[in-house]
């Protein structure tokens, strides 16, 4: 088949300086003709000009060399080629009658035979890339170890045996690689071959029993119970009876607890240890795949345990004592993993320190409060009752700020507004701004997962029927606005009112933090009967408040050295970089070296480089690249003795997903590869559709190199001219002008 382009011009140079030299030629040519016509007579002279002129304007249009370019094609009939996925996920059942192998098998096969007289439908099976051409799929089986949708269709993108009209792609869309599609998609559509994407699996209905551990780290005090929960949720499975097991970090049983879920039912389970390592250990919840299940990967979950080493020194300052300030005091020397300093300001002039030693009167504020950062640095945790007013000053609310900010300290409000009307120093410290007095007494309400940490395992769960029974509370605050980066745990609510105000607000500061509970009253928790049957709540609460306050920063109690990680996850072959803060004296110099351990193993050590005062200062960045899956453990240790290590990160090194991981269609990715090559999504009872669109495209041009046709080889053409020249030379010697 020939195709002819419309006439132009194609000069032996550029076409500007072409036209430019005809006109020239013609301008010279024509004043030619009026010089050599002069003894012409005065009835044939303007023919003669006129002959000369037109042949002369012939040859000129020729030589521009007028023409078209003529596109020959040939008919080649294309093939149509269908990626039939034979991964492991498609053993799922589609249904009650068969699975998504056995439906996607048989659409393949319909499409091959509707081909009739039309371009050939073959079918390729793939699995991590292109399989040979099948010529019946019961020959193959879905037994491919991983799914990788992207090397399949490059593949055939690639080959050179047939030309494509088009490709259809069978699949439940769920890839184990984490290419993109995007960029296969545009270079099949900029070749002009459509994908057409088939989803098997009903991708709307999701089948799953997940388990979900509350909280993930816990951090203890050495000798300490520790309470391990999980959350289960059934999620379309119907009734079900599964048993959760906890698994030691040697790798045996410790426990196992069974409950019953009927549909969209979420359950708790507990477990509580009495004998954890003291250098802390990883256990494992799990429950066995449920019959049906979409998602196997999250019937685990890994709980952290730390065990710290240290007492949390806490320094307690009461300004106007009461039940509360008394009871809490009592509450935290009872505690043997608290060492605890109590100062009460008796009036203006008289304070009264007690600790462990015993007690003494101070005549002088300035013995009381610690004067700066160095001295403040001695404790983990600074607790403000009323009056925070009485102990403080500009330059030691500086030093306060810096303690929680630069050093990882703590700071507790543990009885609402620390002061009365203003104190602008120390506002900018505190997590909210607040308000007027509130009304009335109010009801302790935590707010449901906002504080897991907290409510996790030691206290009762936030929809626990025991809150509501409390006592209510009273001198509580109203609060115009939460600071940056502040969180609310619980809020106090009116009885019988709608209204609320935070009355547990946490705000990250720095490198450490600061907490308010926003209350009066909560001594009276333990002394109801109702409360008794949960056991010593306000004990509960109190020292799971103040172990998450002193645990919350960068630092932990007792360390100087602390190491971070912008992200907790990352995958082989990726470089981490580590952060590592100090916060001790400035001599002798800090030489911190990163030990890095795998899976319990020693793995290496991280070269720690120090950062300039704008990076942070008191900082070293330390950068490694993990090879291997695992749970990676960083610790910090002083070149000068490597055996004491202090901080902890951990990073899960994540293993590229598997074929049990996620049995849950991706209709979605499917969807994205039709789109984007220009092709789409088809149903499959909507095969016939599908083919019946197919064979409208099944014979193509293949175009060769484009020809220049050009008009001067043309019979007419000569002709014109010599008709032109021998009409001027015939009369011209008819003339005797010759």
């Amino acid at each position: 088949m020939t195709a002819l382009s419309s006439i132009t011009l194609n000069p032996a140079f550029g076409l500007p300086e072409a036209l430019a030299a005809a006109f020239v030629f013609i301008g010279v040519g024509g004043w030619l003709a009026l010089r050599s016509n002069d003894g012409a007579r005065n009835g044939i002279r303007p023919l003669l000009i006129f002959l000369r002129i037109a042949g002369i304007s012939a040859l000129t249009v020729l030589w521009l060399n007028p023409g078209c370019w003529r596109e020959d094609a040939r008919d080649t009939k294309r093939d149509w080629l269908v990626l039939l996925d034979r991964s492991r996920s498609m053993e799922n059942a589609l249904d009650e009658k068969q699975t998504r192998w056995q439906a996607a098998a048989k659409a393949a096969g319909s499409l091959a035979k509707g081909a009739g007289g039309h371009g050939a439908v073959r079918v390729r099976t793939f699995s991590t890339q292109l399989d040979d051409e099948v010529a019946d799929t019961a020959q193959a089986a879905p037994n491919g170890p991983d799914t990788d949708i992207a090397a399949a269709v490059t593949g055939a993108l690639n080959q050179k045996s047939m030309a494509l009209a088009g490709i259809v792609v069978i699949s439940d869309g769920r890839a184990t690689t984490r290419v993109k599609l995007d960029e296969v998609a545009r270079r099949a559509n900029g070749r002009g071959i459509a994908i057409h994407t088939v989803p098997v699996g009903d991708a709307g209905c999701v089948r799953d029993l997940l388990l979900t551990a509350l909280p993930r780290q816990i951090t203890i005090f050495k000798g300490q119970p520790v309470k391990i929960s999980a959350v289960l949720e059934n999620r379309g499975l119907g009734p079900v009876k599964p048993s959760v097991a906890l698994i030691g970090p040697d790798g045996r049983e410790l426990a196992r607890k069974d409950t019953t879920l009927v549909d969209g039912q979420r359950a708790s389970v507990m477990f509580e240890l009495n004998d954890v390592p003291a250098e802390g250990a990883a256990y494992t919840l799990r429950t066995a795949p449920w019959p049906g299940e979409h998602l196997p990967a999250n019937n685990s979950d890994v709980v952290r345990v730390k065990v710290l080493g240290s007492k949390t020194r806490v320094l307690l300052l009461e300004g106007a004592p009461y039940w509360d300030s008394k009871f809490l005091a009592q509450l935290l020397r009872q505690q043997g993993a608290v060492d605890i300093l109590t100062v009460h300001r008796l009036n203006e002039e008289r304070y009264f320190r007690v600790e462990a030693k015993g007690a003494e009167p101070l005549l002088s504020p300035d013995t009381v409060f610690p004067p700066n950062a160095a001295e403040l640095s001695r404790y983990d945790l600074i607790v403000f009752g009323k009056g925070a007013d009485g102990f403080l000053d500009a330059a030691r609310v500086a030093a306060l700020q810096g303690f929680v900010r630069d050093q990882g300290g703590s700071v507790l409000f543990a009885r609402g507004k620390p002061y009365s009307g203003r104190f602008p120093a120390l506002e900018n410290l505190e997590p909210v701004e607040w308000g007027e007095p509130a009304a009335g007494a109010m009801k302790f309400t935590p707010i449901a997962d906002a504080g897991a940490g907290l409510f996790g395992a030691a206290l009762p769960a936030a929809d626990d029927l025991v809150w509501p029974t409390l006592p209510p509370l009273e001198d509580i605050n109203s609060v115009t606005k939460l600071k940056p980066f502040a969180r609310v745990l619980a809020d106090a609510v009116p009885e019988g009112r709608a209204t609320k105000t935070p009355l547990l607000i946490v705000r990250r500061y720095g490198r450490g933090m600061v907490a308010a509970v926003n209350a009066d009253g909560l001594w009276r928790w333990d002394f109801r009967p109702e409360v008794r049957e949960q056991g010593a709540l306000y004990q509960h609460f109190w020292v799971q408040l103040m172990q998450w306050c002193a645990t919350y920063s960068d630092f932990r109690p007792g360390e100087d050295y602390a190491v971070r990680l912008r992200d907790a996850a990352t995958e082989p072959g990726q470089p981490v970089r580590a952060v590592v803060a100090w916060r001790g004296p400035a001599k002798p110099e800090p030489r911190p070296v990163v030990k890095i351990t795998r899976d319990n193993q020693p793995y290496a050590d991280a070269l720690a480089t120090p950062l300039s005062a704008a990076d942070g200062g008191r900082e070293w960045a330390a950068v490694f690249t993990p090879g291997e899956p695992g749970r990676y453990e960083l610790r910090v240790a002083d070149a000068t003795n490597e055996k004491i290590l202090q901080g902890e990160a951990t990073l899960n090194v994540l293993a590229p997903p598997t074929e049990a991981d996620d049995l849950r269609p991706d209709a979605v990715s499917l969807a994205t590869l039709a789109h984007l090559s220009g092709g789409e999504v088809w149903k499959l009872e909507d095969l016939e559709k599908l083919a019946a669109k197919l064979w409208q495209r099944d014979v193509a041009l293949v175009p060769e190199k484009p020809q220049w046709e050009p008009l001067w080889t043309a019979w007419w053409a000569a002709a014109l001219v010599t008709l032109l020249f021998g009409a001027e030379w015939w009369l011209r010697k008819r003339e005797g002008l010759l």
